[in-house]
């Protein structure tokens, strides 16, 4: 157990340090990717082995907010993630660490369009998604997110 947590902190530090290290094009790419991904995220639909989600239990999972490769819900609960913008679809790694200390890494991969964010991963053990659908028994679910509007003060 506390070596998958010490795995996940190396990640973390590595990340961090892929971050410090030069200018490089893929720094610079990553850079602006994060940029245009930080902020609060409502979401607006689910949908999870091909059934998609009602809008009452959509309105149940609330927000996320995305911010210097972490992913907080407003529910408390949120992990690490990892993107790369280079490969087509991009993707998208989001980790978790349970009350364990259990490292649980979901693959995935997403997209983003203005203020839509859209992404669908696998649950952890299974291969990434490699198109935004899902299927019965697939276990992947995508997710559609808005940018939450910020009121700017007067």
């Amino acid at each position: 157990m506390k070596r998958q947590a010490v795995l996940l902190l190396c990640a973390g530090f590595m990340s961090a340090g892929f971050l410090a290290a030069g200018d490089t094009p893929e720094k610079k790419a990553l850079q602006k990717e994060w940029a245009k991904l930080e902020g609060t995220w409502i979401v607006v639909a689910q949908e999870s082995n091909g059934v998609k989600s009602d809008d009452d239990d959509v309105k149940t999972l609330g927000k996320v907010t995305l911010k210097d490769g972490k992913y907080t819900w407003d529910s408390g609960s949120g992990g690490t993630m990892v993107i790369d913008p280079t490969k087509k679809p991009k993707h998208v790694d989001y980790a978790i660490v349970d009350g364990l200390g259990i490292v649980h890494t979901y693959l995935g991969i997403y997209e983003l369009d203005g203020d839509t964010f859209r992404d669908c991963y696998a649950p952890p053990d299974m291969a990434r998604p490699t198109e935004f659908k899902t299927a019965p028994n697939s276990g992947h679910v995508t997710m559609v997110h808005k940018r939450e509007k910020v009121e700017k003060e007067q």
